[in-house]
C-alpha cells in the first residue's frame, strides 16, 4: 500500500465516509498503522494538500456530533 504512494486516498476516503462511523474508523485504523510503521507514508500524507486542515475538520465534525 505504501509503495503505491496512494496514502492520501485514505484521507480522502475518510472525508467521503465521515457520516458512516464504522467505515470511517476502519479507514482511520489502517491509515494510523501505515503512518506509524512507515516513514514514507507519513511524509506522503503530510505533503497532501491541506492535510492538517482536513484532519482538523474531521475531528471537529465528530466533536460536533458528540456535543
Amino acid at each position: 500500500m505504501v509503495q503505491t504512494k496512494n496514502t492520501s486516498v485514505f484521507l480522502l476516503s475518510m472525508e467521503h465516509y465521515k457520516e458512516n462511523s464504522a467505515v470511517f474508523i476502519r479507514i482511520a485504523f489502517v491509515l494510523g498503522n501505515l503512518t506509524t510503521h512507515y516513514e514514507m507514508a507519513r511524509r506522503e500524507l503530510c505533503q497532501t494538500d491541506n492535510c492538517f486542515m482536513k484532519c482538523i475538520e474531521l475531528a471537529l465534525f465528530y466533536l460536533d456530533k458528540d456535543l
